[in-house]
């Protein structure tokens, strides 16, 4: 069996230098003779005998065109391109003349190679790119048939260094010539045209559409969901697109290809919308509840509980002026007044220093707090593309706290006093109407604020003590003070109209 191999191999490479010789040796006449077999005799005045050679172009047979004659100019050939079809047909030999003999009024499909250096791109991004350009067509040149035309000869460029045209060229917009001669593509250009395709399929992950994807888009678009409809309604193109059978112009692709034009249009004016710089005034509402950590009995005298309130405030926003960075557009200032009330209601029980309440003093001791706030703040809200946009805030303010401490018959006012304190705080917008020009959002701040009230301007605190412990805070030159630590936490809602 292996002598028999080595004799065939033999053989085969006695019949390849055979041919060599006969070639090199075939000069005018023969070389002529074997050329005009392979053309069709009614294009010898254009092909002529030497001006062709057999070649495969993606497992397609072609002629090259080694020399262009005038003939071939005029017709817009050229010196290296590969004639794959006339008229459709292939190869170029089975081609008949339909308007009488010797009619040479045909259309070539063409393989051309274009010199020139290209980046070098993912199929995906390639695929993108193409169809941003697409779009940018007019509105007649946006048909099945090129959009799978420029997909194709976009990837093979890119690859190939060529692509695939027709000759004489056909008009601008004008499919006819393409659907009747080259559809399908070459082998070589519906290859690429299924990689590019099928890379732009693989770019995102979204479920299957079981109702098709036209149908898909249409439900993505009625919700708003831009970036769904967008990639619902490509992929409808590429399905048409792919297709040979579905590339002549229709209605099914205009819906899809408006449906792709409006989800991307749609997406760009949110987006600009989102990122918009803030409005330079607006009017804030504030609601919240807070809650206070009972005051430590040492401190007071007292023995209280922790105390969760309700808060208010209100106030203006207001903008950069401009000019400046733009990062500047992002601060704003934030004025406001509101109040904090808390309650916290007595623990003292017996006598003692803790929770036991000082002899006959059990049930009274506690005390009611209405804190005023009036603060200035920055806030800042960094523009993102994003529907909920997050914000931070902080500053200073002043705070007037009125503190009344219960007794048997009531409450009586233990002290007032206006001390200055920090808040800080953040949160995030959760809805936005434009129509009602109105901004929800949803945050906090802690307030960091302590009262220290010497024992003679606060006589009702000890009339009032609820334990017997004598032990308080003792500060500033050893004078005795009551502490009063109001920090505390606020959680609630933003409202802003911005007119």
């Amino acid at each position: 069996m292996a002598r028999a191999a080595i004799l065939a191999i033999a053989a085969i490479l006695t019949l390849l230098a055979a041919g060599s010789v006969a070639v090199a040796a075939g000069e005018g006449e023969g070389a002529g003779a074997a050329d005009s077999q392979r053309v069709n005799p009614a294009f010898d005045e254009l092909l002529p005998s030497g001006s062709v050679a057999d070649t495969t172009i993606g497992g397609e047979s072609g002629l090259r065109l080694l020399v262009a004659t005038e003939a071939a100019h005029s017709q817009g050939l050229r010196s290296g391109d590969v004639l794959l079809a006339v008229d459709g047909v292939r190869p170029l030999s089975a081609w008949r003349p339909t308007n009488g003999p010797g009619a040479t009024a045909v259309t070539w499909t063409v393989w051309r190679y274009v010199p020139g250096d290209r980046p070098v791109l993912a199929p995906a991004v390639l695929g993108r790119r193409t169809l941003d350009e697409f779009t940018a067509l007019a509105p007649a040149e946006r048909t099945p048939m090129r959009l799978a035309l420029m997909l194709a000869n976009r990837a093979t460029l890119v690859r190939d260094g060529a692509g695939v045209l027709l000759l004489p060229p056909a008009a601008s917009g004008d499919d006819a010539a393409w659907l009747r001669c080259a559809n399908p593509m070459p082998a070589v250009s519906e290859s690429a045209l299924a990689e590019v395709s099928t890379a732009l399929l693989k770019r995102v992950r979204i479920p299957p559409a079981t109702g098709g994807e036209a149908a898909a888009a249409r439900a993505d678009l009625d919700a708003r969901r831009f970036v769904e409809a967008e990639e619902h309604a490509r992929r409808a193109l590429l399905e048409i697109a792919r297709d040979p059978a579905r590339r002549a112009p229709g209605p099914e692709f205009d819906r899809a290809l408006a449906m792709y034009v409006d989800a991307q249009e749609s997406a760009a004016r949110e987006r600009e919308d989102l990122l918009a710089p803030e409005a330079r005034f607006g009017f804030v509402a504030e609601g919240q509840v807070g809650r206070i950590q009972a005051f430590p009995a040492q401190h007071t005298l007292h023995v209280v509980d922790n105390s969760t309130g309700w808060a208010w405030a209100a106030g203006i926003r207001l903008g950069w002026p401009g000019g400046g960075p733009a990062v500047l557009a992002d601060f704003s200032l934030l004025a406001e007044y509101g109040q904090v009330r808390n309650t916290f209601e007595s623990l003292a029980t017996g006598p003692g220093c803790g929770e036991e309440a000082a002899d006959g003093q059990s049930g009274v001791g506690g005390f009611s707090s209405t804190l005023q706030q009036i603060t200035g703040e920055i806030l800042y809200r960094p523009r993102v593309a994003s529907r909920l946009k997050p914000y931070l805030r902080g500053g200073v303010g002043a705070f007037p706290l009125r503190m009344l401490v219960q007794a048997r018959e009531g409450y009586r006012v233990a002290f007032e006093r206006t001390n200055v304190g920090f808040v800080a705080g953040g949160g995030i917008d959760m809805l936005r109407i434009p129509a009602a020009h109105l901004r929800v959002g949803v945050g906090g701040t802690y307030r960091v604020l302590k009262y220290k009230i010497a024992k003679e301007n606060a006589p009702e605190v000890a009339s009032t003590q609820n334990t017997e412990c004598s032990v308080i805070t003792t500060v500033d030159n050893n004078d005795a003070l009551y502490l009063f630590d109001m920090d505390g936490w606020q959680v609630g809602l933003m409202l802003t109209f911005e007119p």
